[in-house]
């Protein structure tokens, strides 16, 4: 989750996952409501994402998926609040 680490998460931790060939990597930008999951692929990070029900699945972790509209409401009805008032 990154609200003022977004741009190092996306910049400089992202560097590293790269050099690494970290095979996924989720990135919440909850000040945007932006969700980023990445899967390297062929020496690059690519965007995976949602089929047609707004679910994003991993194709490293059989069985890990991420339901974003569900990630927007929890953010509309309770981070929201919690952070903004």
């Amino acid at each position: 989750m990154a609200a003022s680490s977004a741009s190092y998460d996306l910049g400089d931790k992202l560097k590293v996952y790269r050099r690494n060939q970290v095979q996924e990597y989720i990135v919440w930008e909850f000040y945007e409501n932006k969700l980023t999951w990445l899967r390297w692929i062929d020496g690059e990070y690519v965007a995976l994402q949602p089929d047609e029900s707004g679910i994003i699945r991993s194709e490293v972790f059989p069985g890990l998926w991420l339901a974003v509209p569900a990630l927007e409401t929890v953010y509309k009805t309770n981070i929201k609040r919690f952070y903004f008032g």
